[in-house]
């Protein structure tokens, strides 16, 4: 039953792929993270801190009303429920700190479907839709798609999340985008796993951007978890033009469910 229903997720994804419009994703890097095949169990909440900030980075504004990240620090605070054991719900609340000057960028909500197939692969997708200021994107009103396909053992981790977005409002709404992000750890004992997480913007889905202007960052990255509460930390650095020189990110997963 569980290898029938991941066959009928994987003709989905491609039937969407293939037919539905997509367009680049919101430009702020609010959430810098790889799905994997954490998602809470029935009835129980979860509070999940992202926070990122770029030393080196892109100074000039892409347009008018941008806000550059060089020096920018985000920060965005995440609550889940969990609905039945493969759904989930979401919400975010974005901030931006620029200049100095802090500020709310709007507001996310999100659905999560997350099933196994076996005993070691897991698939799922998200979906997401948000408003943003100016600050962090071109246009109001986003969506994004996220599939997630990955596989866990005892000692590896092997995540990909070929997200896809559009824009619902503004110049260039409609038009294709196309995000993928990889994540590979290995589990190094006393419950730390090393690795590291490659994020790209490839620029529209049906029109590849040239390389120097794409989006290309590779973190190394390390996650455990003490007390119960969960972490992920890394360094990025980018490859290319189109992407921030170095940045230093963090999520903090806190269990919320058993303080109350």
């Amino acid at each position: 039953m569980r290898m029938r229903r991941f066959y009928h997720f994987l003709k989905m994804m491609f039937f969407v792929s293939a037919f539905v419009p997509f367009t680049a994703r919101a430009g702020g890097a609010d959430e810098i993270q790889v799905y994997t095949d954490a998602i809470n169990a029935p009835g129980a909440f979860g509070l999940e801190l992202h926070g990122n900030y770029v030393p080196e980075g892109i100074s000039q504004p892409a347009y008018q009303g941008d806000a550059p990240s060089q020096g920018s620090f985000r920060e965005t605070s995440e609550f889940s429920y969990g609905l039945t054991k493969t759904w989930e719900l979401g919400a975010y609340l974005p901030i931006l700190v620029h200049k100095g000057d802090p500020y709310v960028e709007g507001g996310k909500l999100r659905v999560k479907f997350l099933d196994h197939a076996g005993e070691n692969v897991f698939y799922g997708i998200n979906t997401e839709v948000g408003w943003v200021s100016k600050r962090s994107a071109p246009n109001y009103w986003n969506v994004e798609l996220r599939p997630i396909l990955g596989y866990r053992s005892n000692k590896w981790l092997a995540v990909v999340n070929p997200v896809l977005g559009w824009a619902l409002s503004g110049k260039g709404a409609w038009q294709p985008g196309f995000e993928p992000s990889v994540k590979l750890g290995l589990n190094i004992g006393d419950g730390y796993m090393l690795g590291f997480e490659h994020y790209s913007d490839l620029g529209t889905f049906y029109d590849i951007s040239p390389l120097n202007q794409q989006g290309q960052v590779t973190y190394l990255v390390v996650d455990t978890i003490r007390s119960g509460i969960n972490f992920n930390l890394g360094v990025g650095h980018g490859w290319t033009q189109g992407s921030d020189n170095w940045t230093v990110k963090f999520i903090v997963g806190l269990p919320i469910q058993q303080w109350f």
